[in-house]
């Protein structure tokens, strides 16, 4: 056992979880007085802070918490004894924003580009593959599916190789501001995403307050509001039509006139 453990000497191995729970597998061989590695041993793993990490089997280290602790690892054969430590740095991951932020695209239509989130700690970006992260629409009209679907139903999506995960929301029927968080379990922070669903073409003209029935000389209350809308029923905000509102003769025998403030 003179060659002790190799590879994890004076050596600091991050677990850099993006929730809790993560597993992380450390690898230590046991060498023996020449050196040549030794086969069929099983060394004993020891955490000093089971509040941070703890060993689910030899090797297996869990993230419990952020912090730091040492793993403990010997083996002892005939009266000798082999030991070294590895230093685990635990830094709960948080879900940031990283494309796609405050879009604008069309009632029924998909957003223009995908909304990207990553994985980050206080180190840089965590780059690792298969964190779910879940996408809500936490507000607003949106959605996930085909361009018919209108259920506001969550989707999960895991990290690729770099970290990231990403999902193109369609605007559901009403325009409006949207927001999308993204969430993960164990996660330090979430992402949110802000977008905004514009109305169609202006398509059809409705009352929005009815004329009712006033007496001669007084001001229809509430005022006649009318307003264009999209095929959809939003009002068309963006249109620069011109509206015209008039009696028609035939129903206006008493020769009644309209004046007031648009």
């Amino acid at each position: 056992l003179a060659g002790g453990m190799t590879g994890t000497k004076n050596e600091t191995h991050g677990v850099r979880n993006g929730r809790v729970g993560q597993l992380k597998t450390v690898t230590v061989e046991v060498q023996d007085a020449g050196h040549n590695p030794m086969t069929g041993v099983s060394p004993v793993w020891t955490s000093t802070d089971t509040a941070v990490v703890k060993v689910d089997a030899p090797g297996v280290l869990r993230a419990v918490r952020d912090g730091s602790a040492r793993i403990a690892v010997s083996y002892s054969l005939d009266g000798q004894t082999a030991a070294d430590t590895v230093a685990v740095q635990v830094k709960r991951a948080s879900a940031v924003v990283a494309a796609g932020d405050n879009q604008t695209a069309t009632v029924g239509a998909a957003l223009g580009a995908p909304l990207v989130t990553k994985l980050t700690d206080a180190a840089g970006d965590v780059r690792e593959a298969g964190i779910a992260l879940t996408f809500h629409v936490e507000s607003g009209s949106a959605h996930f599916g085909g361009p018919t679907d209108t259920l506001r139903v969550d989707t999960t999506i895991a990290t690729d190789v770099q970290g990231r995960a990403s999902v193109t929301p369609y605007v559901g029927r009403v325009a409006g501001p949207i927001r999308v968080t993204v969430s993960g379990t164990g996660l330090a922070a979430s992402a949110t995403f802000s977008a905004t669903g514009q109305p169609q073409a202006a398509s059809q003209l409705s009352f929005r307050a009815q004329p009712t029935t006033t007496g001669a000389g007084a001001a229809i209350t509430p005022a006649v509001e009318v307003a264009l809308l999209d095929p959809l029923g939003n009002v068309a905000t963006m249109s620069t039509r011109t509206i015209t509102l008039a009696l028609t003769p035939s129903a206006n025998p008493g020769g009644a006139t309209l004046r007031g403030t648009l």
